[in-house]
């Protein structure tokens, strides 16, 4: 179980909101039911994957789960785009905490203190943990995958007690253990987020997050570009996990960030996203790179290769 920092939380409410989402995010959020829970993603005009977020629909407003610190930039974009639609947005996200249960026993952690459970990844439930309601969603995190948890922050201590947390838990370093453990099995499992992930100059087909967006919906920025692809099947890139094989924690810290380019023979062929250390594999990462690369890569100055597991 971890606290996650950096998922930030953003309120929309008003008649308009479900038709005015629907026309900013990539996902068709009109096909969803009250209580539908949907990931999706924000395109630039060229149909580049920039923002990433989960979507819960309730009966008053929507709640949007943004990744990576991207609250804010999501809140921007919101106000940047309204004009005439009846909407209001808030940036909720000292209001609420999010927390995640992975692993194949997520769900059996869970069955003592709630009640009911997310059927399926399309929906969500709001339960009780003590006198708090939590809003309970399924998430893949890591390779088994499991359950986030959004809480009030002033009733987080009433909600991690009915969890059966010490309190000063979130402060110690076996949790900082599980999040760098979380990281390690999400890249392993090559579980892209958009803003480690894909970015400015990656399309969502060549990151892995073909899932997350419609073609078939109406109009939003990037869906031409979005049903071009669909329609020709050419992507030059794809995304690959890579094992950097002579790393070391000092290397890594000092010369690799997420979009250092990716060279075979000292071209770029690609740019790489999120870099963590595995227990077993050593350093890896994942990386958008062109489909005829081979095994002798250059990230900076540590040999790369791509891992077949």
């Amino acid at each position: 179980m971890a606290r996650l920092p950096r998922v930030g939380s953003v309120r929309v409410t008003g008649p308009d909101r479900i038709a005015f989402l629907h026309g900013i995010v990539a996902n068709d959020l009109r096909s969803a039911p009250t209580h539908g829970r949907i990931r999706t993603l924000v395109l630039d005009i060229k149909g580049h994957a920039i923002l990433d977020m989960t979507v819960h629909l309730r009966e008053n407003d929507v709640h949007l789960a943004c990744e990576d610190d991207a609250a804010a930039d999501v809140l921007s974009l919101l106000e940047r785009q309204r004009i005439f639609d009846d909407v209001a947005f808030e940036n909720v996200s000292e209001t609420l905490t999010t927390l995640t249960i992975q692993g194949p026993r997520a769900q059996a952690f869970l069955e003592g203190a709630l009640e009911s459970f997310p059927e399926s990844d399309d929906v969500f439930v709001q339960g009780r943990l003590g006198s708090s309601v939590v809003l309970v969603s399924r998430s893949r995190r890591s390779g088994p995958g499991g359950f986030d948890l959004f809480a009030l922050s002033h009733q987080l201590e009433e909600v991690e007690t009915a969890l059966g947390l010490e309190p000063g838990w979130q402060d110690s370093a076996r949790h900082m253990a599980a999040l760098h453990a979380l990281e390690a099995s999400r890249v392993e499992h090559r579980l892209p987020r958009a803003g480690l992930d894909a970015g400015p100059g990656v399309l969502p087909q060549e990151s892995g997050l073909t899932d997350f967006i419609s073609t078939r919906k109406g109009c939003y920025v990037g869906q031409e570009i979005m049903a071009r692809i669909e329609a020709r099947a050419q992507l030059k890139r794809h995304l690959v996990l890579l094992q950097l094989t002579n790393a070391t924690n000092d290397t890594i810290i000092s010369e690799l960030t997420v979009g250092n380019p990716v060279l075979e023979r000292g071209k770029t062929v690609g740019r790489i996203g999120t870099i963590v250390e595995h227990p077993v594999l050593g350093w890896i990462a994942l990386a958008v790179v062109q489909r005829s690369v081979s095994q002798d890569l250059m990230v900076g100055r540590q040999a790369a290769a791509i891992l077949h597991t």
